[in-house]
């Protein structure tokens, strides 16, 4: 003990201290979401695309809306599904994960013979959906489901063949990489940084020593978020150029 303070712990804060630049964009401001505005959905459409965005977003991108609108045209109803989306995971993700399975449950009531019911997601929001459309009946309810960017420490991850589940990948996206850990102790690891709390340093050490190449790659993406290296550093973790592919599986092409 130093001080009273043990070596873990001046450790800790010593890491933390030399991160905070990086850690910074990851501070969380009070998100408030409005519920989805079900009244204002046409549920007659032929086919629905429910969208769970990535963190910090909370709006379906001009991308996928634009090549959704080319490939079906009128008949297609695009529905945000949107929560905190913020990097305090242990609320954020149950919020989105409530979000979409409320809205599905809705939605199921809707459905009608020969109607289509998509789901896509985005980084965290891939995360989110992959939970939500492998459990139960919404299995049932939602014909196909892509989810880009899905991130590496996900649970459930969809390599085989899948007519239903697709992971959208960039190759060199090292947030989409599997990490050797415990899924929950490092979204808590996180919430805890984002609460400029240091006591999750070391469970993320642990992970980094478990899993150096990627830790690197990783400490690498989140520079992208530092304003002197944004020019430098190319971000893998971008998937605007993979959403026409998305449309594309989705409606069966």
């Amino acid at each position: 003990m130093i001080g009273g303070i043990s070596p873990v712990s001046l450790a800790s804060r010593a890491v933390y201290t030399a991160i905070s630049p990086l850690l910074a964009p990851m501070r969380v401001e009070p998100v408030i979401t409005s519920p989805v505005p079900f009244e204002k959905v046409n549920w007659k459409k032929k086919i629905i695309v429910f969208w769970v965005p990535g963190t910090s977003n909370h709006s379906v991108p001009e991308e996928f809306e634009s090549f959704a609108r080319e490939y079906w045209g009128k008949d297609v109803e695009i529905v945000l599904c949107d929560y905190a989306a913020t990097w305090q995971f242990n609320d954020s993700i149950p919020d989105g994960i409530r979000v979409l399975t409320q809205t599905l449950d809705f939605a199921a009531k809707k459905k009608r013979p020969g109607q289509k019911f998509y789901v896509a997601g985005e980084s965290q929001g891939a995360l989110i959906a992959s939970e939500v459309v492998t459990q139960g009946h919404y299995s049932k309810i939602v014909d196909k489901t892509a989810l880009m960017g899905h991130p590496g420490i996900a649970p459930k991850h969809f390599h085989d063949k899948n007519d239903k589940i697709l992971e959208i990948n960039n190759a060199l996206d090292p947030a989409t990489f599997e990490w050797k850990g415990d899924y929950h102790e490092l979204l808590d690891a996180v919430d805890r940084l984002t609460k400029a709390d240091p006591s999750g340093i070391p469970i993320l050490l642990r992970a980094a020593l478990n899993n150096p190449v990627y830790a690197i790659a990783l400490a690498l993406l989140q520079l992208q978020n530092v304003s002197a290296f944004r020019n430098l550093l190319t971000n893998t973790h971008n998937y605007r150029d993979r959403m026409e592919y998305a449309v594309l599986w989705l409606n069966g092409k």
